[in-house]
């Protein structure tokens, strides 16, 4: 048992494993807080991958030989690229003290007593000389005869600065061209590598691993990897060599001077260092962790009609949201580490240039003049060292995308080079057959437990054989073992001990892609692929023919509803086949494995979702299809195998009866007690073909006219969202709670740029980075949550679509934030401090030389056009890349899902292929990369050309007396600085382009006004609710789908108390009329009414809390037996319901004695989507969901049809026992009459969604129509 809390916040919002997860970042250590404490919960994997970090040299791990060309090619052009800046500021000194060196000449006295106007130049600046000693006509005759070799020095300068520009241009450019080109083939290797490794993986380890695990490193793991090897890495070696040349031409200028330099060098390195390895460490946990968040919230997105009609989004939202105030923590351990470790590189480059200064005046002061530094000297060595400096403080900035490429590539690379004992073997050496047909398979005392459950046994020392041309069946509870065989024969598992034999020769030394080629297999669950109904089906037979498919397709009873879609067999069927009913989706399964042409057939619960026509219809195709086969059935419903060559009954992982139909019956034994408990059910089974008219093939699709041919199941216009012409700046307007953040780091970066020779910048840039942290990782997290919430609000239709599928949501909510935190982060504090240096730099050297700042405007100009088309380019290849990538996530997650039908079918490979081929295609085309390049080349090079232009015509300006030399210099001081500001401003310039569509896309779905709005204020809250329903002519056609009616003027009462039957073909609208009811749609045309009040004028909230769904599919969260019953309840505004209240449920839907048998009873976790659980105890659980939610409105759509006998019997007890409150009404969506033949009204339903006969049973059975007709058919 467990102990009753008191308020519904001590209901805890993660599972057990989540809270200990959670729990443990509190006993952190001092240096925890800072490198991250590890996640004491995570999976095996991460256990082991935490202890190793990435090297910088085993990121590039996975190039191939042209990669390495590539990359010593980049490596060479960066080296060269890190001497030529250094060199050029190296040129500037050299130009910038020759004018300085002309001023300080203007005055030949170099003593008081000298000069005949007995000025005390100890004291008097030089600029005063020079125009005090215009009347010295001996200074003026030297300095005119000196002028023309002043001017040669300063335009052989001028050139060698061009041409190192020109180096600068083609190398900068080039070396973009080849790290973007090397990091794309890399990461496109990497996930395809990754995707291949998954798919090779055993099941044992899906049953252990979450399928966000692996999307997560699909995409935002590789992502950041390829941040870090990309042009982002160039920028941090080129700036790291800055100051390595820098230092060794100051060692040729002045050694004294270099010598601190080098000690200054070496302490910043050791600092960038330090900070990539804190973040490293940092960034696997925060990964780690919002991997976990990504969890939560593609288990609500993938189960999101569940949690719309149990008003639960407020329960996923508040679990997402605790995950985030982790990785928000991260977030700023990160930023805080950076904020310190930068402001120190930039106190220390400050420091320089005061240590510099005394250095120089102790130098004056105690060498000899033949020691002493000249005044180009100085300045050359300033000028070098210091900008250098100030640029490896820019290559702290960048270490954090290696830093956190590395701490992604952790995970990754641990998968892709991990044991390989948890690959599965498909590929071995073993025996191989060559001819196709098969005699016998023997069970020979096989024992087997699954190694998630080692100690419960799932079969225990059973012996049986199946025999070439005989229908062989197993029959039992659930549980029992019976499934257990197939995935032994297919070799999904093997045998714990004993063995079988196929053939005579032990399963385990066959090769299992060869066994499995020649196995078709059906199961339960109907696994479709996001591809046209011919691809499906093909998938059985990669040899067939369009003519063996139409076949295939005939003998499954698939052919009529295929045609009658828009594009027949060509249609395209959604994710996960979800514009198709379940009974359509079960057929396509069933042609599929017809068309594989297999010597062995194995078939799991294959005609749970079929109707019973459909059922009659395939059993006839069974039968045609077995000769020369080994044919095993494992079925509930015991009229699919009444004419079995043998049946097998387990219990317990045990055989205890054996023996064909009649014997089994003579011995009336638990087989015996089955059937007989089956036949008040089977007996009056319904038999659907007498409602569908041979001669009528055109279905509930003759809505769909000839013209509408070429019309796909998908329909994505979206004429509700609108486009934002600044996206971004409409985007930070979430960030309002953070604005004083903003408002002070941005002022800050102002002050820091106009007044950089203050000595507060340590105070400056911790509180700048702190500041930026604080509202950057609260704003993001803001958005995620808020991003997370428009997607629940999005009604059902809009994520119907193929592009708002569960996947690509996600990876849209990880990518979309991340691009836009990348700016926000760290980026925008360089674009506020540059814009800044360039604002008011610009307007110093206005009011100095209007005339040269007009050159420099022109270079700025230039440089606005270059860095535009770059964010163009990038905005627009971001958009391509998302869309490929969010297909590639989407077919990963497909193949991880229907993995056991991917293994069976052998097309392991062949979805590789179409993975590869999708990531391929994000790789850019050559001539985008030439232009990338082209304009990287200009954008580092452009500042270079303007310096020296400047000075060119500077001197020209000075000669004709309309500058002097002093001013010259201030400008060209200024010059430098707008200089570095463009360079500053270009490291953010590519994260324009990839934030400037994530805000689009964030924005326009925050702005799309939903068709059905559950935040609506303005809706009507009825005080109570009287459970009368009518629909008035209601038509309807789903979203995606509205060329193809479903419900055509249907007219239908329901009142207060009745239980009401649905009865009909699949596909006839039975379920869409749920659909419309919890409001997952709206009617087209007509009216549904509740109470009186058409049903959207209700506030939906309200509407749904007073309906209890349980499907056909049991949705189980990964959380505690517990926190699956109260799903939904811990938002509501009444109390929390009582332990007691939750063991009545149990106890109601027949689950509360197998739950107390449990170790941890109702606090056992039930796993990934359940996992840890049964059909019938998942169904057991969601009906007591259901019943604790105490709803007047009760739905059930084919809540039965996948159980066992004895389950059905169980769960039919528990709804029976629901209804006894005469104030609720139940409408019930059934195949089989067992569960509707005690309803007050039955509906009958023909193949066109109309209502052909209503009334109780024995009224339909008196009428002697259609409804009599199907029962007295099928019994006779």
């Amino acid at each position: 048992m467990f102990k009753r809390k008191q308020s519904d916040a001590s209901i805890p919002l993660l599972s057990h494993n989540e809270n200990e997860s959670i729990q443990s970042k509190n006993k952190s250590t001092l240096f925890g807080k800072f490198y991250g404490e590890k996640i004491e919960t995570s999976t095996t994997n991460e256990k082991s991958s935490s202890r190793k970090t990435v090297s910088f040299i085993e990121l590039f791990q996975f190039a191939d030989k042209w990669d390495i060309l590539l990359l010593i090619i980049g490596f060479s052009l960066s080296f060269i690229q890190g001497f030529i800046f250094p060199w050029m500021l190296y040129l500037l000194g050299r130009l910038c003290g020759t004018f300085a060196q002309r001023v300080y000449d203007q005055c030949l006295f170099v003593a008081s007593s000298q000069c005949p106007f007995g000025i005390d130049i100890n004291t008097i600046p030089y600029n005063q000389y020079y125009k005090l000693c215009h009347s010295n006509n001996s200074a003026i005759q030297s300095l005119m005869e000196d002028y023309p070799d002043f001017h040669k020095r300063i335009y052989h300068l001028i050139v060698k600065l061009i041409v190192l520009a020109c180096i600068q241009f083609f190398v900068s450019g080039i070396s973009y061209m080849v790290f973007t080109t090397t990091s794309k083939r890399q990461t496109n290797r990497i996930r395809q590598l990754l995707f291949r490794t998954i798919l090779n993986k055993t099941l044992t380890y899906f049953d252990t691993h979450s399928s966000t695990e692996w999307y997560m490193k699909l995409s935002s793991n590789i992502d950041h990897i390829a941040l870090g090897i990309g042009d982002k890495l160039t920028t941090f070696i080129t700036t790291s060599l800055y100051s390595l040349f820098g230092m060794i031409i100051c060692l040729f200028i002045y050694w004294p001077l270099a010598v601190l330099l080098f000690i200054i060098i070496f302490w910043n390195f050791f600092l960038i260092n330090y900070l990539s390895t804190v973040i490293t460490r940092i960034s696997v946990d925060e990964m780690r962790t919002y991997a976990k968040a990504g969890g939560v919230a593609q288990e609500g997105l993938s189960a999101l009609r569940t949690v719309l009609v149990n008003n639960a989004v407020g329960f996923i939202i508040k679990r997402y949201t605790n995950y985030l105030d982790l990785v928000q923590q991260y977030t700023k351990k990160k930023s805080i580490v950076f904020g310190l470790i930068h402001s120190t590189l930039k106190i220390v480059t400050y420091l320089f240039y005061v240590i510099c200064l005394i250095t120089v005046i102790f130098i004056f002061r105690h060498f000899s003049e033949k020691n002493q530094p000249s005044i180009n000297d100085i300045l050359t060595i300033l000028t070098v060292a210091g900008i250098c400096l100030g640029l490896v403080t820019q290559a702290g900035a960048f270490s954090v995308f290696v830093s956190e490429a590395k701490g992604a590539a952790v995970d990754v690379f641990a998968m892709l080079n991990e044991d390989k004992t948890t690959n599965e073997d498909i590929n071995d050496d073993k025996h191989l057959r060559t001819e196709a047909s098969f005699n016998n398979i023997q069970f020979n005392h096989a024992t087997f437990t699954y190694p998630s459950r080692p100690t419960t046994y799932a079969l225990n020392d059973i012996s049986f054989s199946l025999d070439r041309g005989n229908t062989v069946a197993l029959v039992g509870h659930s549980g029992s073992g019976k499934s257990s065989c197939i995935q032994l024969l297919t070799r999904f598992y093997d045998v714990t001990s004993g063995e079988i034999l196929l053939d005579g020769i032990n399963l385990t030394d066959y090769n299992r892609q060869w066994l499995r080629q020649h196995i078709a297999i059906v199961n339960q669950d109907a696994a479709i692929f996001s591809t046209t109904i011919f691809n499906n089906i093909q998938y059985g037979n990669a040899k067939a023919t369009r003519k063996d498919v139409i076949e295939a397709a005939k003998q499954a009873n698939a052919h009529t509803f295929i045609m009658a879609l828009p594009n027949e067999y060509d249609t395209m069927i959604g994710s996960r086949g979800f514009n198709l009913s379940g009974g359509e989706r079960q057929r396509i399964v069933l042609a599929r494995a017809l068309i594989q042409q297999a010597p062995i057939l194995l078939l799991d619960e294959p005609t749970s979702a079929l109707d019973s026509h459909s059922e009659v219809l395939f059993q006839q195709a069974l039968y045609r299809s077995c000769q020369d086969r080994i044919v095993l059935i494992v079925a509930h419903r015991l009229s699919t195998i009444r004419k079995c060559s043998h049946i097998y009954l387990l219990d317990h992982g045990q055989i205890v009866e054996s023996g064909n139909h009649e014997s089994l019956m003579t011995l009336q034994g638990l087989y015996f007690k089955l059937v007989q408990a089956q036949q008040q059910y089977n007996a009056t089974e319904i038999v659907t073909d007498m409602l569908s008219d041979d001669n009528d093939n055109e279905m509930r699709y003759r809505h769909v006219s000839s013209g509408d041919k070429n019309v796909s199941l998908l329909n994505t216009n979206d004429t509700t969202s609108t486009k934002t012409k600044y996206p971004f700046f409409t985007l930070l307007k979430l960030a309002r709670p953070e604005y004083n953040y903003i408002i002070i780091g941005s002022i800050i970066c102002l002050i820091y740029s106009g007044f950089d020779v203050l000595y507060s910048i340590l105070l400056g840039y911790s509180v700048k980075h702190a500041n930026f942290a604080v509202a950057a990782t609260a704003f993001i997290k803001r958005l995620r949550i808020k991003a997370l919430t428009a997607f629940f609000r999005q009604e059902v239709g809009w994520h119907d679509r193929q592009e708002n599928n569960s996947t690509a949501l996600c990876v849209r909510l990880s990518t979309d934030a991340d691009d836009v935190k990348r700016l926000l982060n760290i980026r925008i504090i360089f674009v506020i401090q540059a814009i800044g240096t360039l604002f008011i730099g610009t307007i110093i050297g206005l009011i100095i030389n209007w005339r040269l700042m007009l050159i420099v405007n022109i270079q700025l100009i230039i440089y606005a056009l270059v860095v535009a088309g770059i964010i163009y380019i990038n905005e627009r290849n971001t958009i391509v890349h998302n869309k490929i990538v969010q297909e590639a996530t989407t077919l990963t997650v497909e193949c991880i899902s229907n993995i056991r039908t991917v293994r069976q079918l052998g097309k392991d490979k062949d979805f590789s292929n179409q993975y590869n081929a999708l990531i391929d295609q994000t790789e850019l085309p050559t001539q985008t990369i030439v232009v990338l390049g082209f304009l990287s080349g200009i954008r580092h090079s452009i500042g270079r050309f303007a310096v020296g232009i400047l000075y060119a015509v500077g001197l020209k300006f000075v000669d004709d007396k309309l500058l002097s030399l002093d001013e010259m210099t201030i400008v060209f001081v200024y010059a430098i600085f707008i200089s570095v500001g463009t360079m500053i401003t270009e490291m953010a310039a590519a994260e324009i382009g990839r934030t400037g569509t994530a805000s689009r896309n964030f924005v326009n779905l925050f702005e799309r006004q939903s068709l059905i709005d559950i935040e609506a204020s303005n809706k009507h809250k009825p005080n109570s609710f009287n459970s009368d329903i009518n629909f008035d002519q209601v038509t309807f056609s789903y979203p995606t789908r509205p060329h193809i009616k479903i419900l055509d003027h249907l007219s239908m009462q329901i009142h207060r108390g009745q239980t009401i039957a649905l009865v009909g073909p699949s596909g006839c609208g039975k379920s869409s009329i749920i659909q419309l009811l919890t409001r997952f749609y709206d009617v087209d045309d007509g009216h549904l009414f509740i109470d009186n009040n058409d049903i959207r004028s209700l506030d939906v909230d309200w509407w749904r809390s007073q309906i209890g769904l349980v499907n056909q599919e049991p949705i189980l969260f990964d959380t505690t037996i517990k926190e699956n019953i109260l799903f939904g309840c811990q938002y509501r505004s009444e109390s929390l319901p009582t332990d007691e209240q939750i063991i009545q449920v149990a106890k109601l839907a027949k689950i509360h004695d197998f739950i107390c048998s449990l170790p941890q009873a109702y606090e056992t976790n039930v796993g990934v989507e359940g996992t840890q659980m049964s059909t019938g105890q998942k169904q057991r659980i969601v009906i007591a969901r259901c019943l604790l939610r105490q709803t007047k409105l009760l739905l059930f759509d084919e809540a039965t049809s996948a159980l066992d006998t004895v389950n059905e019997q169980l769960i039919q007890q528990a709804l029976e026992e629901a209804h006894l409150n005469e104030n609720s009404t139940t409408i019930i969506v059934a195949h089989r009459l067992s569960t509707i033949q005690r309803c007050n009204m039955i509906y009958v339903f023909n193949n066109q969604g109309d209502i052909i006969e209503s009334g109780t049973h024995e009224t339909l059975l008196a009428l002697k129509g259609i409804y009599y007709r199907m029962i007295t058919a099928f019994t006779h």
